[in-house]
């Protein structure tokens, strides 16, 4: 009882007193893994004394030499990572092994991402499905995930689509956004299971909820051209809109007339994007961005390929112009085209252009009626458009940073250190290298934690954990 008491004040974050330590330490001496472990915790933290990675170790050593299962799974990121060590994959395994065994899931895991990628231990993919669906037994999305992926490819298994969508809907419900994209793709396409709109709608939209891109486009396609869905869901305005994306659009009196309830549309995260459209949502303006990569694809290159893409998605399809043009500052492809949707013959025009890795998407959508009303003052708004683009890059950087990519955290941590697209904040940018260092991508700790205080430091570092074991969430 007295130990729990001891651990209880320690793991509190407040300063523990000589007292309380020595008693710890004691404890630790003597063998009593419990207080080895969390001694371990204690100089890795700095609670309440200097942070000492190196002692930490030892003493996760210790504990761990015994089973004890949390600090074998301590002990394995140390050596994964290089902290407090030399950087030893082989031996990371080790211990991640023996932490899996005793059913540890993040252990089991990152087993499982090891012989996946054949780090530390020879290629085996059979025994990474193995470890993955141990730890998605236990509810780590990651990995319910990646066993969906394996199913849907057939990489390690044998493809079976019922089984992907079994273990994406695991990963879906608790939030996961590629888990909920790819039930939308499944479903939309009917590959393997019933094709299902409503159900590819559904999850679409909690994926674009969360800012996915590829999502949001795709739900906007299937507003835009009817889906078989019902007359209150054609607007695609929503669907096509990506918050925060610093477009601006200068919108004609008339049409800023046509429905003030779509210019004052508030997005999801209180920023407003300008559209307009009637009454019915027949004509809108939406913007969005794509994974798609064509940064290394001249735009011209692309027309042939689009013109083959619209036609096969839209029976019926008829082209009215597509070609490259200039326009704030950047090129872009220009397509225009005319198409069916629900009880209505729509006229179309779609910007693309490259940004990074990305597509950055404006789309134009009004009934043909309207168009040839209104097509003076449509373009006169499509030539007024203004682009933030260093604030547009931090928000597309920001994220694919929170989708895990190791390279966009990098990256963002440059933009806060330096202040690019946002406000230069320190403590931000540690908190991102902190993550992509973690997970094995690049990282500028050293230089970051010179211009913090410790107090900032040690708050970071938490925050940091926070962040990445709410898959992204909680980070602010």
């Amino acid at each position: 009882m007295r130990l729990i008491l001891i651990l209880t004040a320690l793991l509190a974050f407040q300063s523990a007193a000589s007292s309380e330590f020595d008693e710890l330490k004691a404890l630790a001496d003597k063998g009593d893994a419990d207080a080895q472990f969390y001694l371990g915790n204690v100089y890795l933290n700095g609670e309440g004394l200097q942070e000492n990675v190196v002692e930490a170790v030892k003493w996760y050593r210790k504990a761990a030499d015994q089973g004890y299962v949390k600090a074998q799974f301590n002990l394995a990121q140390a050596y994964f990572i290089g902290k407090g060590v030399p950087k030893n994959v082989a031996e990371a395994v080790k211990w991640y092994g023996k932490a899996a065994e005793q059913g540890d899931a993040n252990a089991q895991y990152n087993l499982a991402l090891c012989y996946n990628n054949g780090e530390g231990v020879p290629k085996n993919i059979a025994e990474s499905v193995k470890w993955y669906r141990k730890a998605a037994d236990q509810g780590v999305v990651q990995a319910q995930y990646s066993l969906g992926l394996m199913y849907t490819s057939g990489h390690g298994v044998p493809k079976n689509v019922a089984e992907a969508v079994k273990w994406y809907r695991k990963a879906a419900e608790q939030g996961y956004v590629e888990a909920q994209y790819n039930l939308g793709v499944i479903y939309g396409g009917g590959e393997g299971v019933p094709k299902n709109v409503a159900e590819s709608v559904k999850w679409y939209k909690k994926a674009a909820d969360q800012g996915y891109a590829d999502a949001q486009y795709n739900l906007g396609v299937i507003y835009g051209n009817g889906g078989g869905l019902s007359e209150d869901d054609t607007s695609a305005v929503k669907a096509f809109t990506f918050p925060e994306t610093h477009i601006s659009i200068e919108p004609p009196k008339e049409l800023r007339e046509m429905s003030q309830d779509f210019i004052d549309y508030k997005w999801r995260n209180g920023s407003v994007q300008w559209a307009f459209g009637n009454d019915t949502g027949a004509t809108t303006i939406g913007i969005g961005l794509t994974q798609y990569d064509i940064s290394e694809i001249a735009l011209s290159e692309l027309l042939n390929q689009y013109k083959d893409s619209f036609s096969r998605m839209i029976p019926g399809i008829k082209w009215i112009d597509s070609k490259v043009i200039e326009l704030s500052g950047a090129e872009w492809l220009y397509l225009e085209l005319q198409s069916n949707a629900i009880d209505a013959n729509i006229h179309n025009i779609m910007l693309l252009t490259s940004y990074g890795k990305q597509q950055l998407i404006l789309n134009f959508n009004s009934t043909t009626e309207e168009f040839d009303e209104y097509q003076s003052d449509l373009r006169a708004s499509i030539q007024s458009i203004e682009i933030d683009w260093e604030a547009l890059r931090f928000d597309t950087t920001l994220v694919a940073a929170k989708q895990g990519d190791t390279q966009a955290q990098y990256e963002l941590g440059v933009l806060y250190g330096v202040g690019k697209g946002t406000k230069k904040d320190y403590s931000n940018a540690y908190l991102w290298w902190l993550i992509s260092a973690r997970l094995g991508g690049e990282a500028d700790l050293e230089f970051a934690a010179g211009l913090l205080e410790e107090k900032e430091i040690m708050k970071t570092k938490l925050l940091a954990v926070k962040c990445y074991e709410s898959n992204y969430k909680e980070c602010d």
